[in-house]
């Protein structure tokens, strides 16, 4: 599975791996238990390959995480992860040439929650470029 190698992306933010920062009870996409994450070492993240061409669409919220954990890394603080987002959504965007950012307005880190159609309108995108470029 081709991933994003830290070189390609600004200072990341690193939550416990456990999914503790996704627990959202009683949240529309049902996440009453923290799902859980495989996780990686930095020198496995480092020798994975590069992302091969492939369309890509990045959607980025406007407004601030909701139920960000309550212990966060002692080195990171909500603002640094306000601040730090754009950067790494930024970085995301690099990646691939023409790849459009889409705004989801009004809505927080949950855009398939608050915005389904924009996903799904985004997700068309993707999906005809992939067919044009067959």
């Amino acid at each position: 599975m081709p991933c994003l190698r830290p070189a390609t992306l600004p200072a990341a933010l690193h939550f416990d791996a456990a999914g503790s920062d996704l627990h959202v009870p009683g949240a529309a996409i049902g996440l009453d238990r923290p799902p859980s994450y495989p996780t990686a070492s930095p020198g496995t993240v480092l020798a994975a390959p590069s992302l091969r061409p492939m369309p890509v669409a990045v959607l980025s919220k406007t407004e601030p995480f909701q139920g960000l954990p309550a212990k966060l890394p002692a080195e990171f603080t909500a603002q640094d992860i306000e601040s730090r987002w754009p950067l790494v959504q930024a970085a995301v965007v690099g990646l691939q040439p023409q790849t459009p950012q889409i705004m989801a307005t009004g809505s927080d880190h949950y855009i398939q929650v608050s915005q389904p159609d924009l996903v799904i309108d985004a997700t068309r995108l993707v999906i005809s470029r992939a067919a044009a470029n067959r």
